[in-house]
């Protein structure tokens, strides 16, 4: 029997283009999110969020709008980060 590998690296799944598709999901309400870029550890360029089983990795150093379910998980995580609900009743 031959074994099928299907899990990408981290670095495919982050390179991989998505459109936005955090915010595309049609998730409500939405939030912009800055996660700083550790000095002491510049590798360290993602932060990888688990939401009822879907998987989203999020960028550091850059502003990202993410469904504001997404943004209270990071909250919760204690990721030093900088959250703004952004829409019409923010």
């Amino acid at each position: 029997m031959n074994t099928i590998n299907t899990t990408r690296t981290l670095v495919e799944r982050r390179d991989a283009p998505t459109g936005g598709a955090a915010a595309q999901r049609g998730a409500g309400p939405l939030a912009e999110v800055y996660l700083p870029v550790h000095e002491s550890n510049p590798g360290d360029d993602v932060l990888e969020v688990c939401l009822n089983g879907r998987n989203t990795l999020i960028r550091r150093g850059v502003r990202v709008t993410v469904p504001l379910s997404l943004a209270e998980v990071i909250r919760h995580s204690g990721a030093y980060a900088t959250i703004r609900r952004v829409g019409a009743d923010s």
